[in-house]
């Protein structure tokens, strides 16, 4: 569905074109926390922070 890399936040394009927009909407904030909360915070409790 989603990476992120390097703080680069990527989406399939695949998911982007077959889902509903409200998951594409979830996984792009998904990847955004990931980008703010860091490489080494993985779904941890600064990456839930964000997230939430």
């Amino acid at each position: 569905m989603g990476m992120t890399i390097r703080g680069n936040a990527r989406i399939s394009r695949h998911h982007a074109v077959n889902h509903q927009s409200e998951q594409v909407n979830d996984a792009i904030l998904h990847e955004i926390a990931h980008a703010l909360a860091g490489p080494k915070a993985g779904h941890g409790s600064e990456w839930k922070a964000i997230a939430l």
